[in-house]
Formats: structure tokens, C-alpha cells, sequence
């Protein structure tokens, strides 16, 4: 797999990076005013990636042949982390549907193209 940084599949940012709040003492009063939303209360339950239902690829062997032959096969992902992260963009909404489980279609596979010329 190429060297990429994956981000979370279920919010922003990278894996193993978090934004918190306590050291920004005016951000919690303003989120509050500002869209309602208390900083302090505790969250829910965190969905996990094995709580989704993730269909399998189905993907045609032919098609996955032909990718394999333009950016090989270290270039193409399946594993379900990864489909899922790009299953969707990163807009509240986005996530909203991921947390909740609605995936109407996940990719079959991620393509890391190492050039333009391989798009």
C-alpha cells in the first residue's frame, strides 16, 4: 500500500490526532452561543467501524485485473477502512451518514494513482 495518511473514517483529521477544547477557554462559551451545543457534555457512544454493515466489493475480476495493470497492485486498497473513508466527503452531513450507518455504496476499491499518467 502506498504511504499514505489515512484520515478517520469516522470524523477529521488523521488517526491519533484530536482537537481539544479545555486549553481554549473563550471556544467553549462561543459554540454554546453560537450553534447550542455544550462542549462539556459527555458524548455517546462512539459507532465503530465493525458496528457498520459494509457490503463486499463487487468489483468484476477483468476490471480489477486492468486496474492492477496500470497502478499495481500496491496501489489498490479493499480493505473495509479504507472503501469506508472514501465512501463519503467530510461535511457534517457526510459523517452524520457514516456514524449512522447509511451506506448506500461504498467503493469497491481505493486507487492511489502514483502519477497523472496513471489516472
Amino acid at each position: 500500500m502506498p504511504a499514505v495518511q489515512h484520515m478517520k473514517w469516522y470524523g477529521w483529521g488523521v488517526e491519533g490526532v484530536s482537537f481539544h477544547h479545555e486549553d481554549k477557554p473563550a471556544l467553549r462559551p462561543f459554540v454554546q452561543e453560537i450553534i447550542d451545543l455544550d462542549l462539556d457534555t459527555p458524548p455517546g457512544r462512539q459507532v465503530q467501524l465493525s458496528d457498520l454493515d459494509i457490503p463486499a466489493p463487487m468489483i468484476g475480476d477483468e476490471l480489477l485485473a486492468e486496474l492492477r495493470g496500470v497502478v499495481g497492485e500496491e496501489n489498490l486498497v479493499s480493505e473495509d477502512e479504507d472503501r469506508v473513508v472514501h465512501t463519503y466527503g467530510k461535511s457534517i452531513r457526510d459523517l452524520m451518514r457514516l456514524r449512522g450507518g447509511d451506506l448506500p455504496r461504498v467503493p469497491d476499491v481505493v486507487v492511489y494513482p502514483a502519477d497523472e499518467d496513471e489516472v
